[in-house]
């Protein structure tokens, strides 16, 4: 519900939703526009309530999942395990990804049809490769690739299927591809605003780095419950960009580092020649995975360019040396 105050070519318009069940106001906002289209504002504040409402950290996705919580194990449908897994999903865990795939798999079993399901399975494939937390990496985006392709067949119109399948082209190197799934899945939902950041990632690390940015200041701007990874794929297009600085302050707004972000900060503090920040952020990542190579480095961020994935790899390459003597910690010169 809401109401609408105007004044000459100024335009305020209050909303707010209510739980019908039991009469609590969920979410409220005002939104001032100025102009004499009224169509165009119309649209723009209906794209911002949609964005806002359900995307990855919703009102109506939050409310959901609050709901779920209360609701004995029992009781779960498809659905009830989708929320979960998505909710398992985003704590970027190896342990969560693993509750994350057996709630996706309770949903397929429920629901052998559900197309999300599949899609969101893909997504969690995605993340053991990003944070090397299955037992190997190309096991993990094949399969992301599959179940990507699988919710796509069961679904042309899946939405969640065609991003997960642009990020399986994008780590393949792909970026062509990628950007047309994309851009099918913003066909399907030109309103979601976690597909502008996703897209805008993939635009910048496609050497169109401004349309990139831009497309995920527009995200951010739509969903302001924005999570916790549109810094992440921030700090990844800042990377691209080789805005060093920039990146490291996309990523330190994260309320905790995973081992992919860590590779970008201590590549990006190598690059701003901050040398004890660079060998923190490594030390962190190392006790994380242990096993981290500069092949590894090179095979799971192959979407970058020649010259920008050199840079990573070498950064990497450097603050793996053990006992490295201090004055070889050089910058890698871009």
């Amino acid at each position: 519900s809401g109401s609408v105050q105007r004044e000459a070519d100024h335009v305020r318009v209050f909303v707010e939703l209510t739980e019908g069940a039991s009469g609590d106001i969920r979410w409220s906002e005002h939104f001032d526009r100025r102009g004499k289209d009224v169509i165009d504002i119309q649209d723009d504040i209906a794209r911002e309530i949609i964005g806002t409402l359900w995307s990855n950290r919703g009102t109506i996705r939050e409310a959901e999942r609050d709901n779920l919580s209360r609701k004995p194990t029992s009781d779960f449908t498809a659905f009830d395990y989708i929320l979960k897994g998505i909710s398992y999903k985003e704590q970027f865990r190896a342990d969560s990804l693993l509750k994350a795939h057996e709630c996706f798999e309770q949903a397929i079993a429920l629901d052998p049809g559900s197309a999300e399901a599949y899609g969101w399975k893909a997504w969690v494939y995605l993340l053991e490769m990003w944070l090397d937390s299955g037992k190997n990496s190309d096991d993990s985006l094949e399969n992301a690739r599959l179940a990507a392709k699988k919710s796509i067949e069961l679904d042309a119109y899946s939405e969640i299927g065609h991003w997960s399948l642009a990020e399986v082209y994008n780590d393949l190197g792909d970026t062509r591809r990628g950007i047309s799934e994309m851009e099918k899945a913003l066909e399907i939902n030109p309103n979601n605003p976690d597909l502008m950041v996703s897209k805008g990632t993939l635009l910048c690390v496609n050497g169109q780095f401004d349309e990139g940015l831009n497309l995920m200041r527009q995200g951010f701007r739509f969903n302001k419950h924005y999570p916790q990874w549109y810094f992440w794929h921030l700090g990844i297009g800042q990377f691209a960009g080789h805005k060093w600085q920039a990146c490291i302050d996309a990523l330190i707004r994260m309320d905790e580092q995973n081992a992919d972000t860590l590779i970008f900060l201590a590549a990006s503090y190598l690059q701003t020649e901050n040398l004890l920040a660079a060998r923190t952020c490594f030390a962190d990542l190392i006790r994380l995975d242990p096993d981290i190579s500069p092949d590894e480095v090179r095979k799971s961020h192959a979407y970058f360019v020649d010259k920008t994935l050199a840079i990573l790899v070498d950064s990497v390459s450097l603050l793996i040396e053990e006992n490295l003597p201090q004055k070889r910690l050089r910058v890698i010169k871009t």
